[in-house]
C-alpha cells in the first residue's frame, strides 16, 4: 500500500512542510511494518536466534535426560509404609523406590535441580532424585490447571509495564520543529499499536494452549488408546498396582509436549516481543526474569519427565510432536519466514 504524505500548515503564509510520518498503525502495510517483516530486520534476527538458542537448550537437556534414563520407565505402585512408591517396569522388585514426604530442611536449589544419585530403596524422598521429581510441588503445579495460567505471566507483566508507561505519558521527547500536540498523538498511536500487538499475542498464546489441550492431549490420548490393546496383568509389578494392570501401552510423553509447546515456546515468542517493546531497564529485566524462570522450571520438569517416566522412544515422539506442531511454526513467524501471509507476519503480533 503506497503511503500518501501529509501536509501541515505551520502558520498562515508559511510554506507547507512535508511530513512523511506514516498515518496511524491501522494500515496493514506501513513502511515500518514492511521493514519489520523482513528476515533481515532486528526483530526477525532476534526471533531466529532466540528460538535457535531455545532449541539447542532443549536438545542439550534432552540428550542428558536420555543418557540418565538408561532404558528405564518408572510407574506408580503401592508399597506399605511409603508415601508413594515407584517401580521400574523393566526391572524387578529390587528397583522399587519408596518415597517419603518432602523434607522440611530442603533448600530451594536442591528442590529446583535435584541430584544425580541413582534411586535406592528406603531413601528419604528429597535425597532421591526420582522421588524429588515425582513428589515435587514444582512438577505438581506446572502440570495442574495452573498450566492454563502460568504461560501468560510474562505477557501480563509486559502489558502491565506498557500500561504504566502510558499512564505516565510516555510518548517520547519532543523533537525540534514538532509541536507537543503532534508528539502526543504519535505517542498515543504508538501505545495503541503496542496494545494491538499484545492483544493479538494473547489470542495466539490462547490458541496454542487450546491446540495443545484439545489435539495434542485429548485427541492423541484417545487415538493411542484406541489403536492399542487392553493392558494385561502378567507383568511382575501388576500386584503392586492399584488396578492390578500393567502399563505396557505406548505413551507419547504428553507432559514433555506440555513443557516444550505450552511453556517454552510461548516464553520465547514473548521474549522476542519484550526486546522490542521494553521502554525501561526495569521493564526489560523484570519481564526477562519472568520468562527465564518459567523456562528454567519447564526445562527441569522436561528433564525429570524424560529421565524417569517415559521410555526413550516415547520421549522422542513427544519432542517431535512439539517441534513440528508448535515450536517450528512459531519460529517461522518470529523470524519473518511467513511474511507472505498477512496474519502470520511479525508486525501482526509485534508493533513497536
Amino acid at each position: 500500500m503506497r503511503l500518501i504524505p501529509r501536509y501541515i500548515n505551520m502558520h498562515a503564509g508559511d510554506k507547507q512542510e512535508r511530513d512523511t510520518t506514516p498515518i496511524g498503525w491501522q494500515h496493514p502495510a506501513t513502511e515500518e511494518e514492511g521493514t519489520l517483516d523482513r528476515p533481515s530486520s532486528p526483530v526477525a534476527i532476534s526471533g531466529f536466534y532466540l528460538f535457535t538458542l531455545e532449541l539447542l537448550t532443549i536438545a542439550l537437556v534432552f540428550s542428558k535426560a536420555l543418557h540418565h534414563n538408561a532404558g528405564k520407565k518408572y510407574v506408580r505402585v503401592v508399597q506399605p509404609g511409603c508415601h508413594v512408591a515407584w517401580a521400574d517396569m523393566n526391572g524387578d522388585h529390587s528397583t522399587v523406590a519408596c518415597c517419603s514426604l518432602p523434607s522440611s530442611s530442603t533448600t530451594f536449589l536442591s528442590f529446583l535441580l535435584g541430584g544425580d544419585d541413582p534411586p535406592s530403596e528406603g531413601q528419604d524422598g528429597w535425597k532421591n532424585p526420582l522421588c524429588a521429581a515425582a513428589t515435587s510441588p514444582r512438577t505438581k503445579h506446572l502440570t495442574s490447571g495452573l498450566a492454563l495460567v502460568l504461560p501468560f505471566v510474562t505477557w501480563f507483566l509486559n502489558c502491565l509495564f506498557s500500561a504504566v508507561a502510558g499512564w505516565w505519558g510516555e510518548g517520547g521527547r519532543t523533537e525540534k520543529g514538532r509541536g507537543k500536540d503532534e508528539e502526543g498523538k504519535e505517542g498515543r498511536r504508538r501505545r495503541e499499536a503496542i496494545w494491538t500487538g499484545q492483544r493479538r499475542r494473547l489470542g495466539l498464546y490462547a490458541a496454542v494452549i487450546m491446540f495443545r489441550t484439545a489435539v495434542l492431549l485429548m485427541l492423541l490420548n484417545r487415538v493411542q488408546a484406541w489403536v492399542q490393546a487392553e493392558e494385561g496383568d502378567t507383568c511382575w509389578y501388576s500386584a503392586l498396582r492399584h488396578d492390578g494392570r500393567c502399563r505396557e501401552r505406548f505413551d507419547f510423553a504428553d507432559h514433555g509436549v506440555l513443557f516444550i509447546s505450552q511453556y517454552l515456546a510461548i516464553q520465547t515468542f514473548e521474549t522476542v516481543a519484550i526486546l522490542r517493546e521494553a521502554r525501561s531497564l526495569l521493564h526489560l529485566v523484570t519481564c526477562l526474569a519472568s520468562a527465564c524462570l518459567i523456562s528454567l522450571l519447564s526445562l527441569v520438569g522436561f528433564y525429570d519427565t524424560v529421565t524417569y517416566f517415559h521410555t526413550r522412544t516415547e520421549s522422542l515422539m513427544g519432542v517431535l510432536i512439539s517441534l513440528v506442531t508448535v515450536q517450528l511454526p512459531l519460529m517461522l513467524v518470529a523470524s519473518g519466514r511467513l511474511r507472505q501471509h498477512r496474519y502470520l507476519r511479525i508486525s501482526h503480533f509485534i508493533k513497536a
